[in-house]
């Protein structure tokens, strides 16, 4: 039959039966009236009912998702808004992307959809409408994932746009103080770069105002997105920031050892002549532990004073390179005296070209350091025996500072110290620290700005890493969820297929254990999503309502155990029936909350407050609520979780059953029918003979021309007859219960599990006549014939004459 021909019903009523399970299947259209239907007859009937309504869900899918797609290509710039009006143009190709990743879905769906048609209309060759129904689900489940799988959405964002944007908010930070435009543009020129020298000259314009984008650094930016970093910074800091900055204390690049010598480290040096006259490469004065180094001079200046006694004041105390180390010495008239003060690198400090040397300064002044020392850089040499140096740049080192000068630029090299200098060391009022205010500012700008251009170093490394990481993210969650609806429709069809296998055959325990592998192989993901959704929301109303849910599927894995336990399955059952109850009030617990914090989330937007939230609220500022609320979008979403649904619960029914059926021994025994009959019956679905079942053996459907017979099953004894005895048990006092739970049968109670009370007293008292599970309870207190009228009396009287029958199976 077509999808829409269903033997004596409609569409209608063939959704509402797919939703059902095969044992409630009551009527089935064509069966002559007065015969009960068989349960292949019910079973066929189902499977139709599923396929048909699948195919009109997936129908229905196809229709509203292309005309969600109609829309989306005649509203393209709405999609855009999602992202700033800065960046749109950036995400132009992504949008594309996903939009044709999305009609891909829609198309792959229609395959599905014939397929689903086909499998209707094959009806009646069984195996083949197995085949293109499982091929159908598998296609349904696996490809909206293909787009994602092969399509990297990253790469589609346009890098050299986000260069340039990274680049020009770099310059805007470094050209916002007056000082550092001025040094910069005479630093670029140094190195060549004449444009970006003038455009160091003006002020910038703010990020995103009217001249932003014709200011002449975003152009210069968009000419060199792919070197910008390297010009900027040097070849040596770019390498060292992407190797993840090993060594945090960059030095500063000596000319002509690097591709680009770099406008920070060029200006950084400009800085150092302004501000103090000393390049030092390594930017010592810069961390954190250079005082501690300081310290170290100064107790090793303290054992030489102790050395030489003391007794020349104006001393001069040379540090000098040795392949060990550093050394310190002090050179006066009488001779040099060398001290070793401490394993530092040698490039630590030493400068390029000359020898740095440490003067003692007001030795006969104590203080609270005890002496003061100064670095003295030579520009020209020093000659030792006259005992003093040229004074070009002068450091006094404190306990709290480092603190710097020098002369001023119309001072030769190798002269005395300029008089203003000597001026200025007596006049000031702090005789300690005479020129402590200018050396302060000094080093703290050169600080600042080289703090700074790290600072903006990594963050330019790591945006241009994470921009890409951003769209790939974005795309992510797109298929984040894509797998949440596939895996709750999955997960949920997948159980009530099994639930609807074992309803089938009720003795069977492999659909329990089949339930427990699918459920333990689908909860991690299931978690993972609703650990994504409860961190993305960041609301405690949301977090409460995913744990419901999370708990929800939880209880499949109880439910699976449950299946297994063949031995007593009528309280198999009602535990069964408790479970699911139980799973029903966490999923509708889960939904209050979960609709509670949309309440609430609705509330906020209406009053304007939505910037007060995070995470997904702060997100739905951007938001269209049209969007939220487009009828095609919504009604395609449902549509695709109905059909997943359905397929699922289609396909997981048919492959336990066959399971079930394969594996099947003459003990199986089904839903009113014997074993024999429901394998034959399933036999003829797949075109094979039937077979004849015997007790002990199972006779084949009969061996090919030339071909030798299966040897005969050995016979076996006969049954020998059950045994009948007597049980005296009284409820009350020391046992109130009986301790047994029985199944009702036509004329006689069968034992299914014995836990204490009355008969585990009994069972304790007499050893050789202890009640046994599979045991028949055939009279009490001279009741019997009824399975009903005996559990009645076992119920309701307490003293309890009760005969027991032991059958033996052969």
């Amino acid at each position: 039959h077509s999808p829409q021909e269903i033997p004596g019903g409609t569409m209608g009523a063939a959704v509402r039966v797919s939703f059902r399970k095969v044992i409630d299947v009551k009527e089935v259209p064509g069966v002559p009236e007065g015969r009960k239907p068989s349960f292949f007859e019910r079973y066929l009937y189902w499977r139709q009912c599923c396929l048909s309504s699948a195919s009109v869900f997936g129908l229905l899918f196809v229709i509203c998702a292309l005309a969600a797609d109609i829309i989306r290509i005649r509203n393209m710039d709405d999609q855009f808004e999602q992202f700033p009006s800065e960046i749109r143009e950036h995400f132009k190709y992504y949008v594309y992307l996903t939009f044709a990743a999305s009609a891909l879905n829609t198309c792959l769906t229609i395959v599905v959809v014939f397929m689903l048609w086909a499998a209707c209309c094959f009806q009646a060759n069984f195996k083949v409408s197995l085949d293109k129904e499982r091929q159908a689900w598998v296609m349904l489940i696996i490809w909206p994932f293909i787009p994602f799988l092969i399509i990297p959405f990253g790469s589609s964002l346009r890098t050299k746009l986000v260069q340039r944007d990274i680049c020009a908010v770099t310059l805007l930070g470094l050209l916002k103080s007056s000082i550092t435009r001025g040094m910069m543009a005479e630093a670029a020129r140094r190195v060549g770069e004449n444009e970006l020298a003038v455009v160091a000259l003006y002020p910038p314009p703010a990020y995103g105002s009217d001249g932003w984008s014709s200011w002449q650094g975003l152009h210069w930016c968009m000419e060199r997105h792919s070197e910008w970093q390297a010009v900027l910074f040097s070849s040596e800091w770019v390498k060292s920031a992407y190797t993840g900055f090993k060594d945090p204390r960059l030095t500063l690049p000596f000319p002509g050892t690097s591709m680009h010598q770099g406008v920070i480290p060029e200006c950084l040096r400009v800085m150092m002549g302004v501000f103090g006259g000393l390049v030092d490469p390594g930017m010592r004065f810069c961390y954190d532990d250079f005082l501690m180094k300081a310290e170290a001079i100064k107790d090793a200046f303290g054992a030489l004073k102790a050395k030489v006694k003391g007794k020349e004041k104006d001393s001069l105390l040379a540090l000098r390179n040795h392949s060990n180390g550093l050394s310190l010495a002090m050179i006066n008239g009488h001779g040099t005296v060398h001290l070793q003060a401490g394993a530092w690198r040698q490039t630590d400090w030493r400068p390029a070209g000359g020898t740095t040397y440490i003067r003692r300064v007001q030795q006969d002044r104590p203080h609270s350091l005890g002496v003061r020392l100064g670095v003295v850089r030579d520009h020209g040499g020093v000659q030792a025996d006259q005992g003093g140096a040229s004074v070009g740049f002068v450091q006094a080192l404190t306990d709290s500072f480092a603190r710097r000068t020098a002369a001023p630029p119309t001072q030769a090299a190798g002269t005395e110290p300029h008089p203003s200098l000597l001026e200025a060391e007596h006049n000031t009022p702090d005789k300690d620290n005479p020129l402590g205010v200018v050396t302060k500012i000094g080093l703290q700008a050169v600080c600042y700005t080289f703090r700074g251009a790290m600072g903006l170093l990594r963050v330019s490394r790591l945006t241009s890493i994470g921009a890409q990481q951003m769209v790939g993210l974005f795309a992510a969650a797109k298929a984040v969820s894509l797998l949440a609806m596939s895996i709750f429709s999955v997960v949920d069809g997948l159980v009530a297929g099994v639930v609807n296998a074992k309803l089938v055959v009720p003795s069977a325990s492999l659909p329990g254990h089949i339930l427990h592998v699918a459920v333990v192989t689908s909860l991690p993901p299931i978690f993972l999503v609703l650990a994504i959704l409860s961190q993305v929301t960041a609301h405690i109303l949301f977090s409460i309502g995913v744990s419901c849910l999370a708990l929800w599927r939880g209880l499949d894995l109880k439910r699976a155990y449950t299946m297994t336990d063949t031995a007593h399955p009528k309280a198999a059952m009602e535990r069964f029936e408790k479970l699911t109850a139980w799973q029903g009030y966490t999923a509708l617990l889960g939904m209050f909350f979960i609709l509670l914090y949309f309440a609430h989330m609705f509330w906020v937007w209406r009053d304007g407050n939505i910037h007060m939230g995070v995470g997904l609220p702060s997100m739905l500022q951007n938001v269209k609520l049209s969007n939220l609320l487009d009828p095609a979008a919504n009604v395609a979403m449902l549509s695709k979780m109905l059909l997943v649904r359905v397929m699922t619960n289609l396909v997981t029914t048919d492959l336990v059953l066959e399971a079930m059926f394969d594996s099947a021994d003459d003990e199986l025994k089904g839903a009113g029918c014997e074993g024999e009959d429901i394998l034959n019956g399933y036999r003829r679905l797949f075109g094979k003979k039937p077979i004849k079942m015997q007790r002990g053996s199972v006779e084949s459907p009969g061996a090919a021309p030339g071909e030798d017979a299966a040897p005969a099953a050995p016979e076996l004894p006969p049954k020998p007859p059950p045994i009948f005895f007597q049980v005296r048990v009284e409820k009350g006092g020391a046992t109130p219960k009986l301790g047994i739970v029985c199944g009702v049968k036509e004329d006689y109670l069968e034992v299914e599990e014995i836990s204490g009370g009355a008969f585990g007293a009994w069972n304790q008292q007499n050893p050789l006549q202890q009640v046994l599970v599979y045991d028949h309870i055939v009279q009490v207190n001279g009741v019997s014939g009824d399975g009903e009228s005996i559990r009645s009396k076992l119920r309701d009287e307490g003293i309890l004459e009760v005969q027991i029958r032991r059958e033996f199976k052969s």
